[in-house]
């Protein structure tokens, strides 16, 4: 299946305006499917909490993506952001 978005990009709710980078997808069985996004700013020195937005509300903000870039020795195993904060995920 291809998707709308790939996971890095930067994309924006055309609602509320919220952009951030597509860290998460959410397919659904309903054929929904939302992505949770990592803003790249910080309000008042704090990151902000990811937000979930429905497929439908986004549109590409900018070229920029994030790149993973591996430690030396490792695989690429987390993502590095390029363009400002961005939290890590969900932990198990």
């Amino acid at each position: 299946m291809k998707h709308r978005f790939e996971l890095g990009e930067v994309v924006k709710d055309k609602i509320t305006g919220f952009e951030g980078v597509a860290m998460v997808r959410a397919e659904y069985f309903t054929d929904c499917t939302h992505y949770g996004l990592c803003a790249r700013s910080l309000e008042n020195g704090k990151t902000i909490d990811w937000q979930w937005f429905d497929e439908t509300r986004l549109v590409k903000a900018d070229k920029m993506k994030v790149t993973k870039e591996p430690r030396a020795g490792e695989k690429p195993t987390r993502l590095i952001p390029t363009g400002g904060p961005c939290p890590a995920g969900p932990e198990a």
